[in-house]
């Protein structure tokens, strides 16, 4: 009787993280009162300086910041952009491009006022708390769990956030990432292909795939096998 042996291939994870939209029922309505009282400002200053006669002595103190208020309400009600959460690490969408802070790159992560520092090696992403709560939530637990050096929020400031919700957020494949150009962690080769890298799955540090080691240079996370290859379009 022939006996079949079992072949076990190793399937590679994907790259996977959490896309949350800002909560528009606060900023966007704040938003909103304050650009309609700029806009009143706005028009009972043209109106006063423009259409009145004789003009109105003081309408420059209501046209200009008027303008002023009306101009800043745009900017914020439309500069909260989506953020991700996931195995790459923090990133911010931003006027159709990603700023992305790799898990390993991070220095410090603390709250300061109503916003998340996510404070990298070279930037540093802001995250406001209001209309991010959720994304803060689920950064400051991936933190705790992959990077827990670089946590520096006492315990009654994260008891503020709500609890990561496995229903927050879009779960989604990464397949945005570009690692060209970066050094492999332990060999100080350059990167110069997508398909050369291979990634902690833990922490995101980039190696070439011919330099993987047993465990990584940044978090000491096992590695090895388990590094995972950067998704090539």
């Amino acid at each position: 009787m022939a006996v079949k042996k079992k072949t076990r291939q190793a399937v590679a994870r994907e790259l996977v993280e959490r896309r949350f939209l800002p909560r528009g029922s606060q900023t966007g309505v704040v938003a909103f009162v304050v650009g309609a009282i700029g806009a009143g400002a706005l028009g009972a200053g043209v109106w006063g300086r423009f259409i009145a006669d004789p003009p109105f002595q003081h309408a420059l103190y209501l046209l200009v910041p008027g303008a002023a208020v009306l101009a800043g309400s745009l900017v914020w009600g439309s500069d909260i952009g989506p953020v991700r959460v996931g195995d790459a690490g923090v990133a911010m969408e931003a006027n159709a491009e990603v700023v992305r802070i790799p898990w390993c790159d991070i220095d410090r992560l603390r709250i300061v006022g109503r916003n998340l520092v996510v404070g990298g090696t070279s930037i540093t992403i802001t995250i406001p708390l209001g209309p991010h709560a959720q994304a803060a939530a689920w950064i400051l637990a991936e933190a705790q769990r992959r990077v827990p050096s670089v946590v520096d929020v006492k315990g009654s400031v994260a008891e503020l956030l709500p609890k990561p919700s496995e229903s927050a957020g879009e779960s989604r494949k990464i397949d945005d990432l570009q690692v060209a150009g970066r050094h492999c962690v332990r060999s100080d080769q350059l990167i110069a292909f997508e398909g050369d890298a291979r990634l902690c799955p833990n922490c995101a540090a980039v190696y070439h795939k011919s330099h993987v080691p047993d465990r990584c240079a940044k978090c000491e996370a096992k590695l090895g096998a388990r590094a995972l290859p950067v998704p090539t379009t």
